[in-house]
């Protein structure tokens, strides 16, 4: 390979190699991963990758050897955009009908409002064996990221455990199955929850006296989450219930 050898005869201004995907609807999800991304001369992927793969690797040079041009550019399918310009940052630029002929409708509705950088989304996309994730597996990553509300700052969410709770969704009114759409409705119903100006701090959970609990008087409603503020559950009380009086006077929720 020409290019092998070109590098490792200049290793003393070569990085490494600079995987290239090519910028239209046609691209796999590996590649689509893999672009721009800098790999050792000696290690890493090697296109082809797949049947009818046209990505392809060039040289990238060590930072003191690049020069100051910043106007380069690669092609794509609407013309040419900065060589800097990694597959996921140009398909940010693109209409969202696109984007889900691209990644599906799930996916790209998580591309979109997931709140990860291009880089962190492509990084999220393929496991250690470069096998594109479960989308559920995505989901998860992005929920576990903290989100700060009015009642609590640094919530975070684990796909399993709301798929755990979901059966307190129906008092939310969310009337879906638990699949991902209705799991993400339920995620942020939670966040209204700790967002409200009544929701105020209050009482212990018996099963974690670790845990934090939250109280929203109007609707009835608690939430619990743990001492490093992932969610544990969400539930209303049954009105005059006995575990509700209960949890009024003593304020353990059991």
């Amino acid at each position: 390979m020409v290019l092998q050898a070109t590098a490792e005869e200049n290793q003393d201004i070569v990085a490494g190699f600079r995987f290239l995907a090519t910028l239209d609807g046609r691209t796999s999800a590996i590649c689509r991963s893999l672009d721009g991304e800098v790999f050792p001369i000696d290690n890493g992927p090697r296109p082809p990758l797949h049947i009818n793969c046209r990505s392809s690797l060039v040289i990238e040079l060590k930072p003191e050897y690049k020069g100051r041009n910043t106007d380069a550019k690669r092609a794509g399918k609407d013309g040419a955009v900065s060589a800097q310009a990694t597959y996921y940052d140009w398909l940010k630029t693109q209409p969202a009908s696109f984007q889900e002929e691209v990644l599906g409708k799930q996916r790209a509705q998580l591309f979109r409002d997931g709140g990860l950088t291009a880089k962190e989304f492509a990084r999220l996309q393929l496991d250690k064996n470069f096998k594109q994730v479960r989308l559920e597996t995505l989901y998860d990553a992005i929920v576990q990221k903290p989100v700060d509300t009015r009642s609590l700052k640094g919530v975070s969410f684990s796909y399993k455990q709301l798929r755990d709770k979901f059966k307190h969704a129906q008092e939310a009114g969310i009337a879906t199955k638990p699949n991902l759409d209705g799991v993400e409705s339920y995620r942020k119903y939670i966040l209204e929850v700790m967002n409200r100006s009544e929701t105020r701090q209050f009482g212990r959970y018996l099963a974690d006296k670790n845990a934090k609990v939250f109280y929203h008087e109007p609707s009835e409603t608690v939430a619990v989450f743990t001492e490093t503020n992932k969610f544990l559950s969400i539930w209303q009380f049954e009105q005059g219930s006995k575990q509700h009086k209960n949890y009024i006077k003593t304020g353990n929720l059991r």
